[in-house]
């Protein structure tokens, strides 16, 4: 298998697309991928993606933020979307 340890990319969009599809060859041959990164950019996602495993140390989000519970529409509201004639 491979073990890809993601850091800070410097190649281009061009080189993480290549890697991809050598990720996705290898997984296609039986291979196990595996990634593992401290955090995560945009080129990293999509590199991580292409694994049957992925592992991030990234630090947790200070907190959660509350879900608000979903109220159903007032009656007014939902008259005054409507199409007049």
């Amino acid at each position: 298998g491979v073990l890809l340890e993601l850091g800070t990319s410097h190649s281009g969009w061009s080189g993480v697309q290549s890697l991809r599809r050598a990720l996705l060859a290898l997984r296609a041959r039986g291979k196990v991928v595996a990634v593992y990164a401290e955090s995560l950019d945009a080129s990293g996602l999509l590199l991580a993606s292409a694994a049957e495993r992925r592992r991030c140390a990234c630090p947790a989000p200070a907190r959660a933020v509350p879900r608000t519970p979903s109220r159903p529409m007032p009656a007014r509201s939902r008259r005054a979307l409507r199409p007049r004639a």
